[in-house]
């Protein structure tokens, strides 16, 4: 299996050596490049095409959170990994609605990086850290979650991913209006509000 190609992207010094000295221990893993600048990050995903970009939220000249909408907005097929000392619900809703793979707190880092880096570029899973799932934890109760339907389960599994409804008809060969009946049937059953909840919603009830 080939390595899954990384670009890490952290204007802190210390935090960007030790991340490289973690990842360069895992043999599953390359690191092709690296950035100090979210400008520099997005020129580095244009011409590297990684498969996961490990992103800091602040960031000098684009933030983390600007990187992200952009890349979102270009469809670039990187998987976006944030890495955060912020554990701010805004942050992390205001990321989701990118289309982010996973929010990862730096000082949790060090024991799940590899595997979250795994999870989002190999099973195409997202990847929270468990005190960002715990912020989220009263979205969805599991007998509410239970109750979604096989199909339910796969348009928010494509909605995960930051997908549109045009996309999500596309990959599941259905129309846009039935995504759209599908997605208020998810809403009423797990009891949220918006794309960003229910994507939270689905991973705290392990529906992915």
């Amino acid at each position: 299996m080939s390595p899954i190609r990384v670009v890490i992207a952290d204007d802190h010094p210390v935090l960007l050596v030790g991340m490289q000295t973690l990842l360069r221990s895992a043999s599953c893993i390359e690191i092709v490049g690296t950035a100090r600048s979210g400008e520099a990050a997005l020129a580095l995903v244009a011409e590297l095409k990684p498969d996961v970009l490990l992103l800091d939220v602040e960031m000098p000249n684009l933030s983390g959170i600007e990187v992200a909408r952009r890349l979102h907005g270009a469809e670039s097929a990187v998987e976006i990994l944030v890495l955060s000392a912020h554990a701010d619900p805004e942050y992390v809703k205001k990321m989701m609605a990118y289309g982010v793979a996973g929010y990862l707190l730096k000082d949790e880092a060090a024991h799940d990086l590899v595997r979250a880096i795994e999870a989002v570029a190999q099973n195409h899973l997202p990847w929270f850290s468990p005190s960002i799932r715990a912020q989220f934890g009263k979205l969805a109760e599991p007998h509410s979650a239970a109750t979604l339907t096989v199909r339910e389960i796969e348009v928010i599994r494509h909605l995960t991913k930051g997908k549109t409804n045009y996309a999500i008809a596309q990959s599941l060969e259905i129309s846009e209006k039935t995504v759209e009946k599908h997605l208020d049937s998810i809403y009423r059953k797990l009891n949220v509000r918006s794309r960003t909840e229910a994507a939270v919603a689905a991973v705290q009830a392990d529906l992915l």
